[in-house]
């Protein structure tokens, strides 16, 4: 599956996901495109304990730039960072 099609089975937004492919979340990659296997990323979430995560509305989830733009307004995330998330999710996640 994409990262968008994991950002909603997960319930997580863009930046959280982001943050986990930065910690060694596995993430398959071919040019311009990434994809995530629903079952690794489930057993690297729990090979870390990790069981609790901030959850994003469907409807932000609808338009992703909306969540980068939400973290940003709240100086959760400069800018730099923000670019970060967009090259770390891949072009496909945007479009």
């Amino acid at each position: 599956m994409d990262a968008r099609d994991l950002c909603r089975r997960l319930g997580c937004s863009p930046l959280t996901l982001a943050r986990w492919v930065e910690g060694g979340c596995p993430v398959h990659r071919q040019p311009r495109y990434a994809w995530y296997d629903l079952a690794e990323v489930e057993a690297w979430l729990a090979a870390r304990g990790v069981t609790e995560w901030p959850k994003e509305d469907d409807r932000d989830l609808d338009v992703p730039l909306r969540c980068i733009a939400k973290a940003l307004e709240r100086k959760e995330i400069t800018p730099w960072q923000a670019e970060q998330v967009i090259f770390l999710l891949g072009a496909e996640y945007w479009a």
